[in-house]
């Protein structure tokens, strides 16, 4: 069975009947399609927050609507509305995301580090750093999931 079929009625998904590859394939699948909406969600809450639409719509601020519409907790609405701001300014980040290869949890992460490191380097004359996704373990030169 398609991941896709599982998704328009998850509940109904009998799990006992799925042989081992079906599961062994399904679960990588499933987690991927999770980031990849992870990104969608980050991408139109910029979208609604730019555009005024949690105020048009009567909420106090976007992380409020986010949380009130999604019954999502108003700290996690916050920080995906940071997220949702901050990105935009880490292309590359805001790419392995939209691909499905990293968490948003981790994504945060790197971006909250990065614009630490940004404010704590201002006065320094320094390239900015860039990540080779495909070998980020410099001491084998492979990925760090082999």
């Amino acid at each position: 069975m398609k991941l896709d079929a599982r998704l328009t009625d998850p509940a109904r998904v009998e799990a006992w009947r799925l042989d081992e590859t079906e599961i062994l394939a399904a679960v990588p699948e499933l987690v991927q399609d999770m980031r990849r909406r992870d990104a969608l969600l980050v991408r139109l809450v910029r979208e609604a927050d730019q555009r005024c639409l949690p105020e048009h719509a009567g909420a106090a601020d976007t992380a409020s609507w986010l949380a009130g519409a999604t019954r999502m907790h108003r700290a996690r609405a916050a920080q995906i509305v940071r997220l949702s701001r901050e990105l935009p300014l880490h292309p590359q980040m805001a790419d392995v995301l939209d691909e499905g290869r990293i968490e948003l949890a981790h994504v945060q992460v790197i971006v909250n580090f990065l614009d630490r490191l940004a404010k704590l380097t201002r006065d320094f004359d320094i390239e900015p750093a860039e990540t080779d996704w495909e070998h980020p373990d410099p001491e084998t030169g492979r990925p760090d999931d082999c």
